[in-house]
């Protein structure tokens, strides 16, 4: 659990330079909403299904492969700033 919260405020902090002087919000640990529209996070079906060309449930949710990547990014992230203190 808390590793979706790490993942949301991870993406919050990169959408931010591309939202800047707009209401960007993280509305609930994996939704991250812009001036009331939702960027990202889980798909309301039966809102988007009218609408959608095509969507496809991700079963078992797409947990695991966030995990993998947010710790993925955090190893390289340490290893630049160390590489970056080292010069």
């Amino acid at each position: 659990e808390g590793f979706t919260l790490l993942a949301a405020l991870a993406v919050y902090d990169a959408l931010l330079p591309f939202c800047y002087g707009k209401n960007l919000q993280i509305k609930w640990p994996n939704d991250i909403i812009c001036e009331g529209k939702k960027l990202c996070g889980d798909v309301a079906y039966a809102e988007v299904e009218p609408v959608a060309g095509a969507i496809t449930p991700v079963p078992g949710g797409v947990g695991p492969m966030t995990i993998a990547m947010l710790m993925q990014n955090t190893l390289i992230a340490a290893r630049e700033h160390l590489a970056s203190r080292v010069k």
